[in-house]
């Protein structure tokens, strides 16, 4: 008896699939860097509104802003005020920011939300705020 039997024979195995190349996402944060750098190198004054809730020290809650109130509001002395809501890429408002932003556009706001500073600045350029 061969005490070192051959293998079992397999059949060929198909050629892998290449592997689809990663394309790195930036985040929120890197996204809203790169707008606010924008923003600022053009005059803008950018405003974070947070929102939530926290805690005072002695365990009462306290609400800030209002739940789905966008993530900042740009000033700036020759244009109107803009509400920004920032998103990472592929990614897109709840509905609750959604209704808030829709509510500030019928009262006659200019809103948008973005993923980029290229959408930023077509939102800009469409109301005529590039200086």
């Amino acid at each position: 008896m061969n005490p070192f039997p051959e293998p079992p024979s397999e059949p060929p195995s198909e050629p892998a699939s290449p592997e689809p190349p990663t394309t790195h996402l930036p985040s929120e944060n890197e996204v809203t860097r790169q707008l606010l750098r924008w923003a600022i190198d053009r005059g803008w004054r950018c405003h974070r509104n947070h929102v939530g809730v926290y805690y005072t020290r002695d365990g009462r809650p306290q609400r800030i802003n209002d739940p789905g109130m966008p993530d900042w509001l740009f000033l700036h002395p020759e244009h109107p005020p803009v509400w920004v809501e920032v998103k990472r890429p592929r990614e897109r408002p709840r509905k609750i920011q959604r209704e808030y932003m829709a509510v500030l556009q019928h009262r006659g706001f200019r809103v948008c939300w973005v993923s980029s500073v290229e959408e930023l600045e077509r939102n800009f350029a469409e109301w005529g705020l590039l200086s």
